[in-house]
């Protein structure tokens, strides 16, 4: 029997049982001849611009791409949030750094500018206390990661999105009104949003777990615990610095129970299993 008798039926043409890429045209290569390894059994990748594209499958991988993601090594992830984060930490003193040379061209001396500015540097001590509180748990959760999908760095690019938005909003709620309840909506918002997504993220990785490395179940139960914690806390105090506007920011020194309100969402929270 001739190979294109052997290769067609009365209803098509050849098939390998577990279906051909529609890429690849049916020729005998010098690898099928000599008993090589090709794609498929003499079949040879189209050639595009003069540059044949060679690709190896096998049945196994074929399945393997349908059922688990595409990983990549979590090292430059690591040093490229790292970086992110670093450099959102240090935007938070642009603006105190403008204020003073404001008050220099005004003649004014360094106790004027500290009367002047007190609730900016409040809110820059703040900022910086929680975008590294925001950094030490994503710290403790990507210490176990060894691998990354591309989901993953998809919410990783949100959540820096978020924490490179946060100097924005520590500006405005520096140079804007006490009073103004937008701008106590966008900089306890930031925060919000920045906890929703690390809630998001610490999620997916349980979800995925064994995937990306060697994660303990207890390490991923009490960073899920402190991500819900800040959620409900900074929530707290966004409706508190409204409703109530004598308390204004002085809200968000709610977050000092974030160790006991920890403690209550981890005990509520269902076991996780190994």
């Amino acid at each position: 029997m001739s190979r294109k008798q052997a290769g067609s039926t009365e209803s098509g043409p050849r098939r390998t049982g577990w279906g051909d890429p529609p890429c690849f045209r049916d020729e005998e290569t010098p690898a099928a001849a000599s008993g090589g390894v090709g794609v498929g059994a003499g079949r040879v990748p189209p050639v595009r611009g003069g540059v044949a594209y060679h690709l190896t499958m096998t049945r196994a991988g074929v399945q393997e791409r349908g059922r688990a993601p595409v990983l990549y090594s979590a090292e430059r992830p690591k040093a490229f949030i790292d970086a992110v984060v670093a450099i959102a930490m240090t935007l938070l003193i642009l603006p105190l750094m403008e204020s003073v040379s404001d008050a220099a061209d005004a003649e004014g001396t360094a106790l004027d500018w500290l009367g002047d500015h007190r609730w900016q540097l409040t809110s820059f001590v703040l900022s910086f206390a929680i975008i590294a509180m925001f950094w030490l748990n994503h710290q403790r959760l990507f210490s176990g990661v060894q691998r990354v999908s591309t989901t993953l760095l998809w919410i990783s690019m949100a959540w820096l999105l978020s924490i490179v938005w946060l100097p924005v909003a520590t500006a405005l709620s520096g140079r804007m009104p006490d009073d103004d309840a937008l701008t106590k909506a966008i900089y306890i918002g930031s925060m919000i949003l920045t906890a929703l997504v690390a809630t998001i993220q610490r999620v997916y990785v349980l979800r995925h777990r064994r995937e990306f490395g060697e994660i303990s179940t207890d390490t991923l139960r009490g960073g899920l615990s402190a991500d819900i914690s800040m959620c409900i806390l900074f929530s707290v105090a966004l409706v508190v610095s409204i409703t109530i506007p004598a308390v204004n920011y002085n809200a968000l020194f709610v977050m000092l129970l974030m160790g006991p309100m920890q403690a209550l969402v981890r005990r509520l929270l269902p076991p996780l299993e190994d």
